[in-house]
């Protein structure tokens, strides 16, 4: 399962307010370093191939 992390705008010019910006970016560390969608667990010293693989497919998800 998946956290959608909100996309982010582009970054503000001189002047212009940065409220919604710095809250994305706010929000897509949260998810990236798992305090919203919570901590990847490590993997045991005996996973099998399937279970690095599964890992893998993890970690890739919480970084897209």
């Amino acid at each position: 399962m998946s956290v959608q992390k909100p996309s982010l705008p582009d970054t503000p010019k001189d002047g212009q307010a940065r409220y919604e910006f710095d809250s994305r970016v706010r929000e897509t560390l949260l998810v990236l370093t798992g305090r919203k969608s919570g901590a990847i667990k490590p993997l045991s010293a005996t996973a099998s191939n399937a279970d690095i693989i599964s890992k893998i497919n993890e970690l890739i998800a919480r970084l897209m």
